[in-house]
């Protein structure tokens, strides 16, 4: 399962630069969940002929993904979102508690700092 959420991850972002044919296989697999029985029958071809698609469209996409990394810095940008939204929510507790503009300020240039960092 978790294999094909990654293909279905790459799919999103590297999709349109398959085939029709991949498009259309990688788009029942990973967002119809359908099988490669049930693939090859809506598609009137052999489990195999769905099969040799879709790991040849899963290479493609690696090879697209190893260059590129779209999809590792769309992650990496989830990640230094999440922490982002945790860190001001304790700021947020943090200047109920009348926290000073100088200790905010800190705070603050703390937290670019590490988003900074994350970025490199």
């Amino acid at each position: 399962m978790e294999k094909k959420i990654k293909i279905g991850n790459l799919y999103d972002f590297y999709g349109q630069l398959l085939t029709d044919k991949q498009q259309e296989i990688l788009n029942l697999y990973c967002m119809h969940d359908l099988s490669f029985g049930e693939i090859a029958e809506e598609l009137g071809i052999s489990r195999q002929g769905v099969y040799d698609t879709i790991k040849r469209a899963e290479k493609i996409l690696d090879e697209y993904e190893s260059k590129l990394e779209l999809l590792k810095r769309f992650n990496n940008r989830e990640v230094i979102i999440n922490h982002v939204m945790i860190e001001l929510d304790t700021l947020g507790v943090k200047s109920e508690s009348f926290m000073s503009q100088d200790d905010l300020k800190q705070a603050l240039e703390q937290l670019r700092q590490e988003i900074l960092e994350m970025l490199e």
